[in-house]
C-alpha cells in the first residue's frame, strides 16, 4: 500500500511513569532505520520500536549573532589552517624518507 507524503508520519510516544518511549513510523526513510533496530515490529504500513527514553531529545538550532558567526569563523579558519600546516609537513617527510 502506497501512502500519500501526507500520510507518512512518524510518532513517538512516552509517558512519566516508564522508562522508554514507543516510536511507529510509515515515512519510508524513518521505517528503514527503525527495521535495522533490535526488537522492531512490522506492521502493514510501517514499524515501530521500543527505545529507551534518553534517546529521544529536542535541540533546537542555535541563532549566532553576525559577531558571534564572525569569530567562530576566525576559529574554524586558524584550525584549518594549522590542519593544512600540519598535513603538508606530514606528506613532505612521508615523501624524503622514501
Amino acid at each position: 500500500m502506497r501512502l500519500s507524503r501526507l500520510e507518512q508520519e512518524t510518532v513517538i510516544t512516552f509517558n512519566a511513569a516508564e522508562d522508554t518511549a514507543n516510536i511507529y513510523s510509515s515515512d519510508p526513510v524513518w521505517a528503514r532505520k527503525i527495521q535495522k533496530m533490535k526488537g522492531s515490529r512490522k506492521y502493514s504500513v510501517g514499524y515501530e520500536v521500543d527505545v529507551p527514553k534518553k534517546w529521544i531529545k529536542i535541540t533546537p538550532t542555535r541563532k549566532l549573532s553576525e559577531k558571534q558567526l564572525a569569530v567562530a569563523r576566525a576559529n574554524m579558519r586558524k584550525i584549518n589552517a594549522k590542519r593544512n600546516t600540519h598535513t603538508a609537513s606530514g606528506a613532505k617527510k612521508a615523501i624524503k624518507k622514501k
